[in-house]
């Protein structure tokens, strides 16, 4: 079809008034991307374009457009077309306080000393909550938690059934409310070799992992890996006059798909920051003076979301090795260290000369002849020269 399209007009709303007459259902797909380019670089009032202003994403013969998903919130507040308001706080279900009323107090017997005493507790934590500990803090409103729960009862409310909808892991309520650990429980001793080694562990079941509960914790997800991180040694305090805790279990497991993640000196270094509770400018200002590698603070963030999916990346090949443990075609050992991996591209690269499609040697011995290939190199050439 022939039209033309004047790109002498200037502005953005003139030129959708110069092709309001064209019929735009019989045009081509190519013809349409061409209108589209002939309005979208028109001018506004303030003499830009919304390409200029990058609010729309335009596809460039070299692909500049192009770039990875944004790993941070700086990041993704910095792509062009961010609206904040896409962004849903994630805040945990709160029972509703009851409603009391004057008439309440007066005919309930032991209402208004309770009303009193939970008032007392709130002021006190108003007032001193700056200067409290965690542990402290936590003990209050546990405290002020029982009181309401005994409120609803006073009042004959059954809203104290509501069920806990809690979507994500929460140290203090781990304490004390037994919930179940994904995707496969946590470690029995400190040195579980049967939970580190599945194709070792004769004692447990290969059984893929229920739906998650209301309050659950997975180690498949990064976020409920940093929150756990996070309160490390907060979780150790607490638990160390209780020997029988799970939390101890819990910690011992986070600690091996740690180890086993692959992680590089600096990430294992920012972890061991973050367990003390350090902020990211402190994180940041160690690093450097300890690895002597300068980041900016948001780039610690960044940082911060890798070590969290090698962990739970970590956690869900061993989870794979367990339900494979009894499947003798699943594995595979390498011709250089001769430990039998999964036969899987976490472990193996791909050679398509072989029959499974797989290098004979696994990835960490192919890392290490590269290494050892690299330094003998270095060693000739310098003797040459």
């Amino acid at each position: 079809m022939n039209y033309y399209l004047d790109f002498g007009i200037y502005y953005s709303k003139d030129r959708c008034e110069s092709i309001k007459n064209l019929p735009l259902d019989k045009l081509s797909k190519k013809e349409l991307e061409q209108i589209a380019d002939f309005i979208l670089y028109g001018k506004d009032e303030d003499g830009t374009s919304s390409v200029d202003r990058k609010e729309i994403e335009i596809k460039t013969k070299f692909n500049t457009w192009s770039k990875k998903k944004p790993e941070s919130l700086e990041a993704l507040m910095e792509t062009p077309g961010f609206n904040e308001a896409t962004l849903k706080p994630l805040t945990p279900y709160k029972k509703p306080k009851p409603q009391i009323t004057e008439k309440d107090l007066k005919n309930i017997k032991g209402l208004a000393e309770l009303q009193e005493t939970i008032q007392k507790f709130s002021d006190y934590l108003k007032e001193h909550g700056d200067s409290l500990t965690r542990r402290q803090k936590y003990l209050l409103n546990h405290q002020l938690i029982s009181l309401r729960q005994q409120q609803y009862l006073l009042l004959g409310d059954r809203r104290t059934s509501t069920p806990n909808r809690l979507q994500y892991f929460d140290w203090e309520a781990a304490t004390h409310v037994g919930f179940p650990v994904y995707p496969r429980g946590v470690m029995r001793t400190e040195d579980d070799t049967a939970f580190k080694f599945p194709r070792t562990d004769s004692t447990r079941e290969a059984k893929a992992m229920p739906a998650p509960k209301k309050l659950y914790f997975s180690f498949l997800e990064p976020f409920h890996i940093y929150e756990l991180i996070l309160a490390y040694y907060d979780l150790k305090a607490f638990v160390a006059e209780m020997p029988d805790s799970l939390i101890h279990n819990l910690l011992w497991t986070l600690d091996f798909y740690i180890s086993a993640a692959k992680l590089t000196p600096e990430q294992l270094l920012i972890i061991e920051e973050k367990k003390k509770g350090k902020s990211i400018k402190e994180i940041a200002a160690t690093v450097e003076k300890q690895m002597g590698i300068h980041h900016q603070e948001n780039y610690i963030s960044t940082i911060w979301g890798r070590i969290t999916n090698k962990i739970a990346a970590a956690a869900n090949l061993n989870y794979d090795e367990f339900l494979c443990k009894d499947y003798d075609k699943a594995w595979k050992i390498c011709s250089s260290c001769g430990r039998e991996l999964l036969r899987d591209l976490r472990q193996f690269s791909r050679k398509s000369k072989l029959p499974d499609g797989l290098n004979s040697r696994c990835k960490k011995c192919e890392r290490e002849a590269r290494r050892h290939e690299k330094e003998l190199g270095k060693i000739v050439s310098n003797n040459e020269g």
